[in-house]
């Protein structure tokens, strides 16, 4: 690494309180084997735990389960056993269902979609906002992680068809306008 370079040429001094270990130009050939292999060891640890939650995430996504944050429409909440659950948040979720309602009637563009949610809810989204609510297929039971898809089992807030409608209408839309998806 550059600093354990630094420190062979004296221009800073590495101390390592955990095992006593000092780096700079005076240490002998063994030190620095040492040194190399304390650094090889504190990266293999890092990748192992890093492995291990690839792995937890992994299994969560195949047993149905999302490992973040719910999106918008839904909340994260603890169930009486401290397991973890995700929830339709009522008032969000109405907000999702009319967006998605609005635009399979191809009579709403993104910035009327914007327009109504202010008048309607008086919510203020972006274009960026609103396309990734609908272009999420989150809302009708498949959850995308790392570009894989797995279904989930939390309530859905749209049908599979509603959605389906939507990026139809989404896909027409960017080739009658020329836009890329």
């Amino acid at each position: 690494s550059a600093l354990y370079e630094k420190a062979l040429r004296d221009e800073v001094e590495l101390h390592f309180p955990s095992d006593g270990q000092v780096i700079n130009s005076k240490i002998s050939a063994t030190e620095k084997f040492q040194f190399s292999i304390s650094l090889g060891l504190a990266k293999y640890y890092s990748d192992a735990i890093s492995d291990n939650v690839k792995r937890a995430q992994e299994q969560m996504l195949r047993s149905g389960i999302w490992p973040g944050k719910a999106p918008y429409g839904y909340q994260n909440i603890d169930k009486e056993d401290d397991s973890k659950w995700i929830v339709i948040e009522p008032t969000e979720a109405q907000v999702v269902e009319k967006m998605y309602e609005w635009y399979s009637t191809k009579a709403y563009s993104m910035n009327l979609i914007r327009d109504e949610l202010k008048k309607v809810f008086n919510i203020s989204f972006s274009k960026g906002r609103v396309d990734h609510i609908l272009k999420n297929p989150f809302y009708c039971g498949t959850m995308i992680y790392n570009e894989q898809e797995y279904p989930h089992y939390y309530d859905r807030v749209i049908t599979p068809e509603l959605f389906d409608k939507v990026q139809e209408i989404k896909i027409g839309y960017n080739k009658k306008k020329g836009y890329k998806l």
